[in-house]
């Protein structure tokens, strides 16, 4: 995967966390689990698109 398209996941993968982070601190008690399991998991795969795109830089593979 080049490191552009790396970028953009990484950009879609932060939007939706912030809005399920704004999400959440508007929410019913009665959603808030889910709201929170939902966000659990949105910031483990911005985490992970965090350092896969650090593995590519580091390495200094190629853009393509």
């Amino acid at each position: 995967m080049s490191i552009r398209l790396i970028a953009k996941e990484l950009y879609a993968a932060r939007q939706r966390e912030e809005a399920l982070g704004k999400e959440m601190a508007i929410a019913d008690p009665a959603q808030k689990p889910h709201l929170a399991e939902r966000l659990r998991v949105a910031r483990a795969e911005r985490r992970r698109l965090e350092a896969i795109l650090a593995g590519h830089i580091d390495r200094g593979a190629p853009s393509s």
